[in-house]
């Protein structure tokens, strides 16, 4: 609108038919925000609205893996699957208004003082409001389709649905404590959020918040820590904390610590849910997790390797046949990453490698080894007004219980039945950027059929067969 004060709008809308019977979805998202800064920037306010909308059917997965692995269909669609009447539908809305008080400010570099640019805010206090909805349905006319272990209620049809609203208000202070903005800063937030859930329960929380950090930029050293406590309420004694270190050891390289601990009430779904085919009512503990990492990098040579090991207290999941469950036992998982880039001319060859070990005892499921290759070509051309790159990107994990879904509660379960993966997947790519505009033309899972049907995205569920897309995005600046 002017130079303090703009709108911006931006609408995305989703349809597709799937590569097999009811997979088709038609999604709608639409947002609308404004951001009004005066020129002498003591006041700022940004204002947004979003909807999303989300419609799909659910096939339940196809009904034999046999008949799609042996190649035998030539069409996905005439692939038998698990159910042929349910769908799902989701919406959620939200509005949202942060004001800006900036008290005092940092001195505009005397270099710049004959520029447009604005000075940058030394102490801020600021306000967020926000309220939001959202819920789904979930319908079936063919319950007793055999799909369900059990037909609780109405055995014509299921409609399942739930409705969640909630209002927050938190007010933040945030404070520079060098002569530098990209300094050392701390900021102090207190929250309240109230609303209500489905079966008319209702929540409220008053939480407070710090975040401290510390940078010594001669020294190499930039450090974090953050912190979170609800002392009130619905979940009072849910806590989060997180621990962040980087450290340059030479010019190229740096050694980073993290780390992060969590205790938390578990998703009230898992435990208060009553729906035609399943009705659970527990009082969970709450869960914990602590992370720790560690990681050296060197940007020089384009590589790094990193560390890392999570503890898990009162673990909680979906069991084989959809229902939650809470372990009263604790257990560690342990993962590795390397990672190295090679250049050669205009060909760039990036590698990544991760390795994951899980107690084979334990409910939680990944796969040992999954890795990230990527081969292109980059060039400038024009002058740099043009940047391009063509290649292939591959994905692989080793054979590991993927999850199974259950349609009804939208929940990802464990399941025994079947390990998937051992399938590389290759991307073909061409990627072209002009000022502000970038394009790209992609051949997704460009090895579709050329090396078995035994790729899944989840348990019944074959991942997406060879698909051609396109894409633009252009920004308008003024």
């Amino acid at each position: 609108v002017n130079k303090a004060l703009n709108f911006a709008l931006g609408f995305q809308r989703i349809r597709s038919e799937g590569f097999y019977l009811r997979e088709n979805t038609n999604d709608n998202s639409f947002f609308i925000s404004s951001n009004y800064r005066p020129k002498k920037n003591k006041y700022n306010l940004l204002a947004q609205l979003v909807y999303n909308s989300f419609n799909y059917s659910t096939n339940g997965g196809i009904a034999n893996d046999t008949t799609f692995e042996d190649g035998s269909s030539l069409d996905k669609k005439l692939i038998p699957v698990n159910l042929s009447a349910a769908q799902r539908r989701e919406r959620n809305k939200s509005a949202t208004l942060s004001q800006y008080f900036h008290l005092a400010y940092f001195p505009v570099p005397a270099d710049l003082r004959d520029s447009t640019a604005k000075p940058q805010p030394r102490r801020t206090l600021f306000h967020t409001f926000s309220i939001s909805d959202a819920s789904w349905v979930y319908e079936d006319n063919d319950p007793q389709s055999g799909f369900y272990g059990n037909v609780l209620n109405d055995t014509v049809r299921t409609l399942d649905s739930a409705y969640t609203w909630k209002i927050e208000n938190s007010l933040h202070y945030r404070a520079a404590l060098s002569k530098d903005p990209e300094g050392s800063s701390f900021q102090v937030s207190v929250k309240h959020e109230f609303g209500g859930l489905m079966y008319d329960t209702a929540f409220s929380n008053l939480m407070a918040a710090i975040d401290f950090t510390a940078v010594e930029k001669k020294a190499g050293l930039h450090m974090n820590i953050r912190g979170q406590y609800c002392f009130s309420g619905t979940n009072a004694g849910d806590a989060n904390i997180g621990l962040f270190f980087r450290k340059s050891i030479a010019k190229a390289s740096a050694v980073i610590v993290e780390g992060k601990g969590k205790m938390v009430s578990p998703w009230f779904m898992m435990q208060r849910y009553s729906g035609n085919h399943f009705v659970w009512a527990y009082d969970f503990e709450k869960t914990s997790q602590m992370e720790m990492r560690m990681e050296l990098r060197n940007n020089k040579y384009r590589m790094g390797i990193a560390g890392q090991m999570n503890n898990f207290v009162n673990y909680t999941y979906f069991d084989n046949f959809g229902a939650p469950k809470q372990m009263t036992t604790s257990f560690v998982t342990y993962t590795g990453i390397l990672w190295k880039d090679f250049t050669w001319k205009k060909l760039r060859f990036n590698n990544k490698v991760i390795y994951q070990y899980v107690p084979d005892s334990i409910p939680l499921r990944l796969p040992e080894i999954v890795s990230k290759h990527s081969l292109f070509f980059e060039k400038n051309l024009f002058k740099s007004a043009l940047i391009l790159q063509a290649g292939v990107d591959v994905f692989f994990s080793t054979a590991w219980y993927s999850p199974m879904y259950m349609p009804a509660t939208g929940a990802f379960c464990i399941q025994n039945e079947k390990k998937t993966g051992n399938y590389p997947f290759a991307d073909v790519f061409v990627n072209m950027k002009i000022k502000t505009v970038f394009i790209f033309l992609k051949m997704e899972h460009a090895n579709s059929g050329l090396m078995g049907n035994t790729y899944y995205s989840l348990l019944h569920y074959p991942a997406p067969d060879r698909a051609l897309k396109f894409g633009l995005r252009w920004r308008f600046l003024d």
